[in-house]
Parts: C-alpha cells; sequence; structure tokens
C-alpha cells in the first residue's frame, strides 16, 4: 500500500486537479469558485498523506512555525494573489490594446485546450525561473527571498512562506503576461489550479517515488535540495513547476529519487510574520 501512494500519489492528484477544472468549466462554474474548490481540496488530501507517507516524521510536528505560516498565507500569499482580482479591469484593457496593435490577440487561441494548457505553463515559468534566479543572485533581493528559505523543515505550508514583495514580483511579470498576451480565461484557470497544487506538492512532507517526472517536474524530492544549506544545491532547480528552463539554461542538477540534503534552511530570521517581513530592511546588528 505504502509503495503504491508512493508512486501514485503525484501524478493521481495532479489529473484529478486538471480534470475537475475542465469539467467544472464544462458545466458553466465560474473560475474563481474553481480555483477556490480545487487547489484547497487537492492540499487537504496531501496535508493528510503527509501523516500517510511522511518523507521525515519530525517534520510533521510545529517547530514553532505554524502560526507564522498561517499568517504567510493569510497576508503574504492570498492578499497578494487576488490583486490580479482588482485590476483586472486594466490588464483586459491592456490585451485589448496589444491585439489592436497586432490586429489580433498574440495567443494562439485556436490550439487545442491541453497545448494551450502546455504553453501557459512554459511561458509563465520562464519568468517565474528568471524572478526566482535573480532573487539568489542579486542581493537586495535575496533579502527578501530569504524568507522563504528561513524554514528549518518543509510541509504542506512552506509554498507561502514568502515576502509580500517578493509575490508582486512574481504576479506582476508570469500572470500579467498571460493576462496581456490574451490567454483565454479557461486556459487560465486551468494553469492557475496546476500551478496551485504543484506548489503544494513542491515543499510537502511526502515520501513519493518518481522516477523519471524528477527531470520534469519541480518534485519535493528536487525542490528539497533547493532549500539545502548546501550552496551549490541551493543554486540550482530553480523551476516552480517545470525544470524545463533548468535545462535550457543549465542549472537543473541530478538528485537521488530517495535523497535528501543533509540540512535545510536559511538565514537565521525572527520567527513572527511582522518580524520576517520587515528584516530585509534592517541594518544588521552589530
Amino acid at each position: 500500500m505504502t509503495r503504491a501512494l508512493q508512486l501514485a500519489t503525484f501524478p493521481l492528484i495532479m489529473v484529478a486537479s486538471v480534470w475537475s477544472a475542465v469539467a467544472m468549466l464544462a458545466h458553466g462554474l465560474a473560475p474563481l469558485v474553481i480555483i477556490l474548490t480545487v487547489p484547497p481540496v487537492a492540499g487537504a488530501i496531501i496535508i493528510v498523506l503527509e501523516w500517510v507517507i511522511p518523507f521525515r516524521r519530525e517534520w510533521l510536528h510545529d517547530h514553532h512555525d505554524f502560526r507564522t505560516d498561517c499568517v504567510h498565507i493569510v497576508l503574504s500569499a492570498w492578499a497578494v494573489e487576488s490583486l490580479p482580482l482588482v485590476v483586472n479591469g486594466v490588464l483586459v484593457a491592456g490585451a485589448a490594446a496589444v491585439a489592436g496593435g497586432l490586429g489580433r490577440a498574440p495567443w494562439p487561441v485556436e490550439w487545442p485546450l491541453g497545448v494551450q494548457v502546455v504553453l501557459a505553463l512554459v511561458a509563465s515559468e520562464l519568468f517565474h525561473y528568471t524572478i526566482h534566479r535573480c532573487l539568489h543572485r542579486f542581493g537586495p533581493l535575496w533579502k527578501l527571498h530569504a524568507v522563504h528559505h528561513s524554514s528549518e523543515r518543509l510541509y504542506w505550508l512552506n509554498a507561502t512562506r514568502v515576502h509580500p514583495l517578493e509575490g508582486l514580483f512574481h504576479i506582476a511579470t508570469g500572470a500579467t503576461a498571460l493576462v496581456i498576451a490574451g490567454v483565454p480565461t479557461t486556459v487560465l484557470t486551468i494553469h492557475t489550479v496546476f500551478l496551485a497544487v504543484a506548489r503544494v506538492f513542491q515543499h510537502s512532507n511526502l515520501d513519493l517515488r518518481m522516477g523519471p517526472l524528477n527531470w520534469i517536474f519541480s518534485t519535493p524530492n528536487v525542490h528539497r535540495f533547493h532549500h539545502s544549506t548546501v550552496r551549490a544545491e541551493v543554486e540550482a532547480n530553480y523551476g516552480t513547476v517545470l525544470l524545463v528552463w533548468d535545462w535550457v539554461f543549465g542549472t537543473r542538477r541530478a538528485t537521488p529519487d530517495d535523497g535528501a540534503p543533509a540540512q535545510i534552511g536559511g538565514p537565521k530570521l525572527p520567527t513572527g510574520w511582522w518580524g520576517q517581513v520587515t528584516s530585509p530592511f534592517r541594518r544588521p546588528s552589530g
């Protein structure tokens, strides 16, 4: 049973999430309803499975971080990710302007739905990859990203431990570019669901056997090494969902299916949410 869960959990939940989104769209449900329904259900299943097939049992217990991470999910993730809804009119106007200038929307709306979703993932991944790599390479940006790397364990809630300004960078690039390019609402909805569920998986405390999927997706097996305390392991595997741009730019690093870095974590930061989000703007003590 354990072996079956290790092999099937990731592909089954990802496929079921996408299928559910497509089916709900076909039945006329609003995209917002789908986005607020499918990822939380998938996330709940992942949370339960962390107790069934945990990668490390010590990561199941509160490391004086759970309360802070709960604040992050509300103020650093949900609040920031809701901004595109607020400025949706501006983005749509931008899309109309681009389409008017080109004579049509640049997005290939006539292509099959599945191909459009894959294209949207690859395109948005380029923006996320670029931002992520810059966050590691430039000192002021690293101070923001250090909030994400400060966790000393990986579990389902880590995906939302981000500095709000870092979240804005991602929203202002990937999501905005897709909307302005004229990506249909149907494709955006499926893309958002896929991205949301994959991000929970990426940081989950699940003992999975991913095999060749480790070479395509930024699985938990791959992403654990990105949270290593070893610099060479941290500065690799920047992909958020796909590893396509890591392959292109030579930052993909092979990782064993059942391996893990000796230790994870980053700079020592305050344990509270306010202390973490203000830490990039404080002068070093001493």
